[in-house]
């Protein structure tokens, strides 16, 4: 998952979007789940990231954008 991982990191780097920390993405990880967070204006992006034991393959399970509520 790590190159996934930077990969996202660098693209949306690159596109503006600035990292924040995601509160729960120490305990997920211990599930092989990896959780990123991202903003941009007024918009989350949120990305799940999860290595398939199985196959050794790295999947993006989803990517939600949200609109930020300010109120």
């Amino acid at each position: 998952p790590e190159e996934v991982i930077d990969y996202c990191r660098k693209e949306l780097s690159a596109k503006g979007w600035k990292e924040y920390r995601v509160s729960s993405a120490k305990f997920h990880a211990k599930e092989g789940r990896h959780l990123l967070g991202f903003t941009q204006n007024a918009m989350d992006l949120f990305m799940n990231i999860k290595d398939e034991k199985k196959d050794g393959q790295t999947t993006l399970v989803g990517v939600n954008p949200e609109r930020r509520n300010n109120s």
